[in-house]
């Protein structure tokens, strides 16, 4: 009697790659777009704007930036949460807005 080999399933390259569910596109778009926005906006406001000069003197937020490492790091993520936050109410009222067909603005 001969042992049975199973082989693996051949893969066609000819089929169509699978597609994201519509939610998992939602925020992979809400995501890339915030975390594209988020680095323009850190490059032009840290480009005229030194960390370090606008904390001053030791004050009660100094925790947040000991240094330019950690105040490059907070402004990223703070305009990173800002822009998501936009764009995540973008992608919001794209999905609910009336799919009627008519119009009763301008």
């Amino acid at each position: 009697m001969q042992p049975t080999v199973t082989l693996p399933p051949v893969r066609n390259e000819d089929a169509a790659p699978a597609s994201w569910p519509p939610a998992r596109q939602a925020i992979a778009a809400v995501g890339w777009c915030s975390f594209l926005a988020a680095c323009l906006a850190s490059l032009l406001f840290f480009a005229f704007l030194d960390p370090i000069e606008l904390a001053g003197e030791p004050s009660a937020l100094s925790f947040l930036w000991p240094n330019r490492t950690a105040a490059y790091t907070v402004g990223f993520l703070f305009f990173w949460m800002i822009a998501a936050v936009a764009a995540g109410l973008s992608v919001y009222m794209l999905h609910t807005a009336r799919r009627g067909g008519g119009s009763d603005g301008p």
